[in-house]
């Protein structure tokens, strides 16, 4: 039997399909920033045809929910709940940036793990979605922190001088990473492990499953109000007082 994993909450789009024990048999990636919406149902189509499974074989899907783009987060909570309710199948939620700390986990394995992971996407603004995570005794990586919204400053101070840190970003270039920060990968360098990444952490007890008619409560992790909704809440709270 097989998993299907996908996330459309970063630039990337990946999908994934594999086995019950993590294994992945397909991958694909689709670095289109606009085009989520159009490549995920053929991306789901050509994954799992490549691993040799057909739909009727899908015994559990995982899918990123985010935070990330406002529009591109709900694509994969979307779909993936639509195709829970089809198959009657269990919906994994995983962060999407757990994932790309897992990634960055896979990546760096063979050049020695750094003690500590902070990922940052791009939230525009000055600001970024983030969370770190810590190597914990038995090789793992714990996240420490909630997911959150911080200015990018704000999350490079995470990291003091000297300490063993990893930092994944999607920053532009030209935003410098400070002297202080030993380590740095840019999420283009590290996304063509997300098929991998979601079909592991899928599998791991801490992430809330969602079947049957539980799968009306899963919805994306925004961690920002779009800006429609905080010019909304602006006004409320300065009409309230």
């Amino acid at each position: 039997m097989g998993v299907i994993a996908m996330d459309t909450a970063t630039d990337t789009l990946a999908v994934g399909a594999g086995t019950s024990d993590g294994r992945l048999l397909s991958g694909v990636i689709q670095r289109v920033p606009r085009g989520h919406s159009r490549l995920l149902q053929p991306s789901v189509q050509f994954a799992l045809a490549s691993a040799g499974l057909a739909m009727r074989d899908v015994e559990r899907i995982v899918t990123g929910v985010g935070p990330g783009s406002y529009t591109g987060v709900r694509m994969a909570v979307a779909t993936a709940k639509a195709m829970g309710h089809a198959l009657r199948v269990p919906v994994v939620a995983v962060p999407t940036v757990d994932a790309m700390a897992r990634a960055a986990v896979l990546a760096e394995t063979a050049n020695g793990l750094p003690h500590r992971i902070v990922v940052m996407l791009n939230a525009r603004r000055g600001r970024a979605f983030g969370a770190c995570y810590t190597r914990s005794v038995d090789e793992r990586f714990v996240r420490d922190c909630d997911i959150q919204v911080l200015p990018i400053a704000s999350w490079l101070q995470v990291v003091g001088d000297g300490e063993d840190a990893l930092i994944v970003h999607d920053l532009q270039r030209d935003w410098p990473m400070p002297t202080h920060v030993a380590r740095s990968l840019t999420w283009g360098a590290l996304s063509g492990l997300m098929p991998q990444a979601l079909l592991e952490l899928g599998k791991c007890p801490e992430y809330a499953v969602y079947t049957g008619d539980g799968l009306h409560a899963l919805a994306p992790v925004y961690a920002l109000l779009v800006e429609a909704e905080a010019k909304w809440q602006a006004a409320s709270e300065g009409g309230s007082t």
